[in-house]
């Protein structure tokens, strides 16, 4: 009988929770609808958040929080002139209740990822900030890493994340629901409660199933863009009508294969890029997509050169489309040191353009 009512419990925290997650993700948040992603903002993080400005020593910062009674760090990874930074700054991290919950659990800093200043790493070696950014796998701003008592990530938060979805991200880590459950699978399993009926966008620029992705013995002509959708999904019919009609993006697809999967999609068979044979829902769980849509980038050889598993508009959705076709990855620079060098021909381009 104890454990029947322990199995209770668990299955209506789940349901609860994956109830806040519908609605954090039903549609694309409201601050994204007139948010315009190529302006070029100033950061500025929040005064509670930790101060870095001396001899950021992040295995110290770790100890006081432990010492203090908390779980742990987190590390809001930004770049200065990043919108979506400013975004989150400006949206979740003002929210009250979200505030609280990390005061509480966390204490929190901000890292630039481009920056050279010196930190202690949490292993205790002397490294650059851009080294230390780099060996955390962060591609794109804001990035927000949660790490526990050990020091060790336990949870990444790629890209902008509204409040809603925020919340879930901190209830998951600090519950400790991440040492038994992914966080993909928490998204998955929302499913199950709320039934969707309603089908997928369509579009000409989709190419039609049987799916064979295959690039793993012969490189193909073009690069490869998967988009991941789900079921009746606002925020995925609201990409559609504001980002992906766009006409130059439209022109910038017609370079690409471009293939649509459902997420949830179980049935369908289909041979990935690297020569395996999947279902999209298969596939979707292995990547832990928790976004929908989300896109994936491959190359003319397969290798996945861009996972984004958030919101993305007009600006940086060009530039990761740009970063393939330019082929920049065989440059060695990341995505994010690629749109950095874009922006500044763009701000060369207006300072000549203002001087005539």
């Amino acid at each position: 009988m104890i454990k029947f009512c322990l199995l209770v419990k668990q299955v209506l925290l789940l349901t609860a929770l994956f109830s806040v997650f519908s609605s954090a993700s039903a549609a694309t948040p409201s601050e994204l609808k007139n948010f315009d992603d190529s302006e070029i903002l100033q950061i500025e993080l929040p005064d509670w958040f930790l101060d870095t400005s001396l001899s950021p020593n992040m295995q110290e910062y770790l100890e006081d929080a432990l010492a203090a009674g908390k779980k742990g760090l987190i590390v809001n990874y930004e770049t200065n002139g990043c919108s979506y930074c400013k975004l989150f700054i400006d949206t979740t991290l003002q929210q009250s209740d979200i505030v609280t919950s990390i005061q509480q659990n966390f204490d929190m800093l901000g890292l630039d990822m481009f920056s050279d200043n010196e930190i202690v790493d949490l292993d205790g070696n002397t490294v650059s900030t851009k080294e230390f950014v780099k060996a955390q796998g962060v591609q794109y701003t804001p990035t927000v890493i949660f790490y526990g008592a050990d020091g060790k990530r336990v949870f990444k938060a790629g890209g902008y994340y509204d409040p809603a979805r925020f919340r879930l991200a901190l209830d998951y880590v600090v519950g400790g629901h991440y040492q038994q459950i992914s966080f993909r699978k928490w998204s998955a399993a929302q499913q199950q409660v709320n039934k969707q009926t309603g089908g997928l966008e369509s579009d000409p620029l989709f190419e039609k199933p049987p799916y064979v992705l295959a690039r793993n013995a012969f490189p193909a002509d073009q690069p490869l863009m998967i988009l991941f959708e789900r079921n009746s999904c606002d925020a995925c019919s609201e990409w559609h009508k504001d980002v992906l009609s766009d006409s130059g993006i439209r022109d910038m697809l017609e370079q690409f294969q471009v293939v649509q999967l459902d997420m949830n999609d179980a049935v369908s068979k289909l041979v990935k890029p690297d020569g395996k044979s999947s279902t999209p829902s298969q596939w979707s769980e292995e990547l832990e997509l928790s976004y929908a849509p989300s896109i994936l980038l491959f190359d003319e050889h397969g290798k996945l050169r861009q996972l984004i598993d958030f919101p993305v508009l007009h600006q940086r959705f060009k530039r990761s489309l740009l970063y393939m076709t330019e082929k920049a990855y065989a440059r060695g620079i990341t995505y994010q040191r690629f749109t950095r060098e874009k922006t500044a021909e763009r701000l060369q381009r207006e300072a000549e353009q203002s001087s005539h």
